[in-house]
């Protein structure tokens, strides 16, 4: 058990420390096959992070315990459940959105490895954390799909995302495009953390956290510093036109009211981003 966590039980995450100080909390969500992010699933996290933020561990990873895949993204269901009770913007902001904020504030390392489908929620919560690392496994794509249903990534991953100079237009980058989503890349197979255990440990958060994490600012992010307005004014056209290789707006017009949105206000937090 660790410290601090005596009298807790967690029905969907494995908390355990290893030798050398690292947190690896793994996602096997209760009585289903793939991980998806459901309320009571977020609820845990929450909690977990809360106590892991009052005493530190040398550093958290994030993984899956389940062979099919990293995490599939929300609970769909779940969510149109919400969505006939009027309860959906609650849920946004209540659930993912103020637990992965959690996430990117600890002050610690934080790495999430990733191996197999890594999908909508399990994206944004990959760009909660510092650093990034896939397997180069075929089976490995990471992408935000609902952009292409006219969904916002609420949960963070609108304003995130864009910090890496990128847009998703829904397909996830294979493998074989690591870098896409600033991540790493292990040939040890698909649960090894090795690569994680030789360099992220050794790094210190980001320098863009200092302000984030010391309480001085809410617009710092994991995934890079706020890009100015100048800036986004430049890129903003530049994204447009390689989303409109993939999708026309006329058929997808979500990345482009996404693109829309980081130009305006790309540079005011995690908190002011837009909701699903």
């Amino acid at each position: 058990m660790l410290p601090g966590f005596d009298g807790l039980r967690f029905s969907h995450w494995q908390a355990a420390q290893r030798d050398d100080g690292v947190v690896v909390l793994s996602l096997d969500r209760q009585g289903a096959p793939v991980n998806a992010l459901s309320q009571d699933v977020l609820i845990e996290l929450g909690d977990i992070v809360e106590r892991l933020a009052i005493d530190p561990p040398k550093g958290v990873l994030f993984r899956s315990a389940k062979a099919s895949g990293f995490i599939a993204g929300a609970d769909l269901k779940e969510f149109q459940e919400f969505d006939r009770k009027g309860t959906v913007n609650d849920a946004i902001h209540r659930g993912g959105k103020a637990v992965f904020q959690k996430v990117a504030e600890l002050p610690c390392p934080t790495v999430a490895a990733i191996h197999g489908f890594c999908m909508g929620g399990g994206t944004e919560l990959s760009l909660a954390c510092d650093y990034r690392v896939a397997s180069n496994d075929p089976s490995t794509r990471i992408g935000l799909p609902e952009t292409k249903l006219g969904i916002f990534p609420g949960w963070g991953g609108s304003a995130r995302l864009p910090r890496l100079g990128r847009c998703s237009g829904g397909d996830g980058p294979d493998a074989d495009r690591p870098h896409a989503l600033g991540c790493g890349r292990t040939r040890h197979g698909p649960w090894s953390t090795r690569w994680s255990n030789r360099r992220c440990w050794r790094m210190r958060p980001p320098r863009w956290h200092s302000t984030a994490r010391s309480g001085h600012s809410s617009s710092a992010s994991s995934a890079g510093p706020p890009i100015p307005w100048p800036a986004r004014k430049i890129l903003a056209p530049q994204m447009a036109k390689q989303v409109a290789r993939k999708a026309k707006k006329d058929q997808y017009p979500a990345p482009y009211a996404l693109i829309g949105v980081w130009e305006r206000a790309g540079g005011s937090g995690i908190q002011a981003a837009p909701g699903r």
